[in-house]
C-alpha cells in the first residue's frame, strides 16, 4: 500500500502530451512568423510607394509652379508641338525654359529635362525625372491649345499644360516593385504683352 502512494506523488506529463503540446506551439510560432514576415514586406513596399509618390509629386508640383508663373512661349512651341513631349515657357526676367521629354526608343525608359537659356544663348540643362532609385516609363506633356491663344485669330482658350507620368520604383527585389501613374495641369497665370 505504501508503495502506490509513492508512485501517486510522482505524476507528470506523459510523452504524448508534451509532443501535442511542442506541436501547437510550433504551429503557433510558424503563424506568428508567417504574419510578421508578411506585415513587414508590405511596410517596405508601402515605404517604397511612399517615397516614389513624395518625391515626384514634389518635382511635378515644382514643374507646374514654374509653368504657372510664366508665359507659355509658342514662338518656340513649334520645335515641339504635336508630339506631347515639350513645353516652351518665357519667364519674366525674359529667360526661355523648356521641359522636355527626349526622343526615345520605344522599350527604353523615358526622362523629363529642364533647360534654362539666358539672352546670350547660353544653356543649362538638368534631369529632373527619374529621380534616383526610379524607372519613368512614360512621359507625356500636352499643351492646349497647340496654337498662340492670343494671336490674331487663335482658339479663344486658356492655354493648359497637362503632364502625365508613369514612374515606378528601380528594384529588383518583387515585394518594391510600385508604380504609379500621375497627372497634373496647371495654367500659364502670365500672359503676352
Amino acid at each position: 500500500m505504501l508503495i502506490k502512494k509513492t508512485f501517486k506523488n510522482y505524476l507528470g506529463f506523459t510523452l504524448i502530451e508534451i509532443m501535442v503540446s511542442v506541436f501547437i506551439f510550433s504551429l503557433l510560432s510558424t503563424v506568428v512568423g508567417g504574419i510578421y514576415v508578411a506585415f513587414s514586406a508590405s511596410q517596405k513596399r508601402v515605404q517604397a510607394g511612399q517615397k516614389l509618390l513624395n518625391e515626384t509629386q514634389f518635382v511635378l508640383d515644382s514643374v507646374a509652379k514654374e509653368i504657372a508663373n510664366a508665359e507659355i512661349y509658342y514662338p518656340y512651341m513649334s520645335s515641339c508641338s504635336g508630339d506631347d513631349r515639350c513645353v516652351v515657357l518665357k519667364r519674366a526676367d525674359n529667360k526661355i525654359v523648356y521641359f522636355v521629354r527626349p526622343e526615345q526608343q520605344t522599350d527604353e525608359p523615358t526622362e523629363l529635362i529642364y533647360t534654362v537659356r539666358d539672352e546670350n544663348g547660353h544653356e543649362e540643362s538638368i534631369t529632373i525625372l527619374p529621380l534616383a532609385g526610379t524607372i519613368m516609363e512614360d512621359l507625356n506633356i500636352v499643351v492646349s491649345p497647340s496654337s498662340d491663344p492670343f494671336a490674331d485669330g487663335g482658339p479663344n482658350q486658356m492655354p493648359l499644360v497637362t503632364i502625365e507620368a508613369k514612374i515606378q520604383v528601380d528594384s529588383l527585389r518583387d515585394i518594391e516593385q510600385v508604380s504609379y501613374n500621375l497627372q497634373t495641369s496647371v495654367s500659364s497665370r502670365i500672359f503676352p504683352e
